[in-house]
């Protein structure tokens, strides 16, 4: 079952609401995100955001990056 997700904005001084279905991937997604910024300024403290950023392997990746240059190992 897919959620709804609102979204307000103004439009030449008019406002308009659009509902967008939401499905999981993208709640899957967004909820990613919130856990990574909850509490920015402490410990992760969600232990599989904590495995990957141990293990994430940049040059294994690599090619996921638009601007390659901008990747620098040691």
């Amino acid at each position: 079952m897919a959620s709804i997700v609102t979204v307000k904005g103004q439009d030449l001084n008019m406002k308009t609401c659009m509902s967008l279905a939401a499905d999981k991937l993208f709640l899957t997604k967004q909820m990613n995100i919130l856990k990574l910024v909850h509490r920015l300024h402490q410990e992760n403290i969600f232990k599989d955001q904590v495995d990957v950023g141990n293990t994430y392997d940049i040059e294994a990746h690599i090619s996921s990056y638009k601007v390659r240059p901008a990747i620098k190992t040691c």
